[in-house]
């Protein structure tokens, strides 16, 4: 059945990274005076899409990067996306990695990081960004009140069916919610069931067919015990119990397709159907990151990028928005 789909593309925007997502140095931009304007955003120009470019502070230092993305910024959204290791307090200099979870920082260190990042984005750009997206999807538990704070409006850190290992912590996000939800501030892992923050949840598109079908009860314990894990993969068949993501590099083509026919299914008539296609602008440049390491295989990721929407535009009727755009089917007043 044709629906209307609310289609957004999010990416993480970089510097070039290594096959080990290392960073080599002298600090290089090639995924984005190539990658991203040579072939991404003339692609999506071509099919009306309105990208969401999530900048993350080492993009904003420099300079030619900071006048590419102005000179579109009336064809896309800009935000932020945090690595800490390059914004103030204790910036790093010249890191080999970006291995920090922001949800490692005490309170006071995301807090001034995050306002920084903004105040970055402020001066750069001249007004205040709206959207946001933590590094290694490394949210933590004051991060939604700091963003309403500094006057985001949307979020979309956090990625289903997915366990993330940090230094200090374990989260489990098996249950978050795979469509747009307000969270509760109050208790943040509480998902969907208290909604008391401005801030609206955006998850990148995920489906997975296991855990999609069984209630909290059983899923949680199940999604946390590798042994039960194991059994459940031979019970069920190893893809029933895989997590499919809306990746262009990550999932083919074809699984990409059914991923969105079973994410499409599980909406109501008259609910607004949202699609976050998300990944790095440094895929779209050969040796700039472990996904694409010859032209051949960024070449095979925008074949990927232009199937799904030519499936799309063929069999729905698609609204391209940014991420903050969102809103206007999610919104309400708190």
């Amino acid at each position: 059945m044709n629906r209307v789909v609310f289609f957004i593309v999010s990416i993480d925007t970089e510097c070039d990274k290594s096959i080990d997502w290392s960073i080599p140095y002298p600090i290089s931009f090639r995924n984005i005076y190539e990658g991203v304007a040579e072939k991404l955003q003339p692609m999506l120009d071509g099919y009306k899409i309105k990208p969401t470019y999530l900048l993350s502070p080492e993009v904003m230092y420099n300079e030619e990067s900071v006048s590419y993305f102005k000179s579109i910024q009336d064809r896309c959204e800009l935000g932020t996306h945090l690595h800490g290791e390059f914004i103030d307090p204790d910036k790093v200099q010249n890191p080999r990695w970006t291995n920090d979870f922001q949800s490692d920082y005490n309170e006071t260190l995301e807090r001034e990081k995050l306002r920084t990042l903004t105040e970055l984005f402020k001066i750069k750009f001249g007004y205040m960004p709206k959207s946001f997206r933590a590094g290694r999807f490394g949210i933590g538990q004051n991060t939604w009140r700091i963003l309403a704070e500094l006057g985001y409006s949307v979020d979309s850190s956090l990625l289903p069916f997915n366990i993330i290992k940090t230094g200090k912590a374990t989260y489990n996000f098996y249950y978050t919610p795979v469509k747009p939800f307000y969270p509760d501030v109050q208790n943040w892992m509480n998902f969907g069931k208290q909604e008391t923050c401005k801030i609206l949840h955006v998850p990148m598109t995920v489906h997975n067919w296991l855990f999609q079908r069984i209630p909290f009860f059983i899923g949680k314990p199940l999604s946390e015990q590798n042994e039960i894990r194991k059994f459940s993969r031979i019970l069920f068949a190893k893809k029933r119990e895989k997590t499919y993501s809306l990746r262009p590099r990550v999932t083919n083509a074809d699984s990409l397709i059914t991923l969105i026919k079973n994410h499409i299914k599980i909406h109501n008539a008259h609910e607004p159907i949202v699609l976050n296609m998300m990944f790095h602008s440094n895929e779209l440049q050969s040796g700039a990151s472990p996904y694409a390491q010859s032209p051949l295989e960024v070449d095979q990721i925008i074949s990927t990028i232009r199937y799904t929407l030519d499936y799309l535009y063929g069999c729905h009727s698609v609204h391209s928005i940014g991420l903050s755009d969102s809103t206007q089917y999610y919104g309400r007043d708190i």
